[in-house]
């Protein structure tokens, strides 16, 4: 987890079931999340999406791109 700022203040390792991430979208209601694009991806992003997160999906192949562009 990440502060306005962009520093570090939490971290911790999630699993992708509803219980966890019922949990995530309690703690952090209304938070962007950016989830990288793979099999889970769609049914992760409209999950989260519908309990009032907003979420980008990355496509991996482009992440240095977006890493590095201003």
């Amino acid at each position: 987890m990440l502060d306005a700022p962009g520093e570090v203040v939490e971290r911790e390792k999630l699993n992708l079931e509803r219980p966890d991430l019922k949990a995530l979208a309690r703690k952090y209601h209304g938070s962007r999340v950016i989830i990288e694009c793979g099999a889970h991806s769609p049914w992760v992003n409209r999950w989260l999406t519908k309990h009032g997160m907003e979420v980008v999906v990355a496509n991996p192949r482009k992440l240095r791109a977006i890493w590095d562009a201003d």
